[in-house]
């Protein structure tokens, strides 16, 4: 008798925690996508031109993303002179002219924090081509890459450019903005979902078990 209730409880403690990982597996592939929508829909924000309150019209929508268990979705609307989109031949005040700098600042408009909850953090960044050209930048120390660790990814878009802008807490330079970005998500099991974003527009979750980590 004390053999078969072992037994049953073995088994019930295999199923548990193969369920447990299942449910972990599920949730953090779930926030991965929610993730890659919400920077999906800044992008229409962006591209469009959406106007929200106290916003000024054509300014850029963006994405702040730092090692959280949550992201800020915000307006580019500080500084009021841009300094890394196109200027207009118009001046600040024409009607195509735009604000902000390519990163999330204390002084922009917070459109939206996005909690991800369940566990679920940001765990790690990487950006090629910012702000060194021609080699990555990461949030966690990597053997092999020289330029130094950066504390926040932007990802900002504005129209009429389809393209993304994306940006580190190292500045915005001219001609050496990020190429691509790749954002790790794990789950308290320690398991990791990747999102990977290019310049052309690409915004995509990988497959589990893939990755864009240099």
């Amino acid at each position: 008798m004390l053999v078969v209730l072992s037994i049953i409880l073995i088994v019930t403690g295999i199923v548990s925690t193969s369920r447990a990982g299942f449910e972990q597996t599920t949730l953090l592939a779930n926030t991965a996508y929610d993730l890659a929508l919400s920077i999906r829909s800044v992008q229409n924000y962006g591209i469009a031109g959406q106007v929200g309150a106290g916003t000024p019209s054509g300014v850029g929508h963006g994405v702040n993303i730092k090692k959280s268990a949550n992201v800020i979705t915000f307006a580019d609307t500080h500084p009021t002179s841009s300094t890394c989109y196109k200027a207009s031949v118009h001046g600040t005040s024409a009607p195509n002219a735009r604000t902000g700098n390519c990163r999330y600042t204390s002084e922009d408009t917070v459109l939206q924090t996005l909690a991800f909850g369940n566990g679920v953090s940001v765990t790690d960044f990487c950006i090629f081509n910012s702000p060194t050209p021609g080699q990555w930048s990461c949030a966690n120390a990597r053997a092999g890459i020289a330029a130094g660790p950066i504390s926040e990814v932007n990802v900002t878009f504005v129209r009429p450019n389809a393209n993304v802008t994306i940006t580190s807490d190292k500045g915005y330079l001219v001609g050496a903005q990020g190429v691509k970005a790749c954002i790790e998500l794990s789950s308290r099991q320690a398991k990791q979902r990747y999102i990977i974003l290019n310049q052309s527009g690409l915004i995509s979750p990988l497959p589990n078990g893939s990755s864009c980590m240099p």
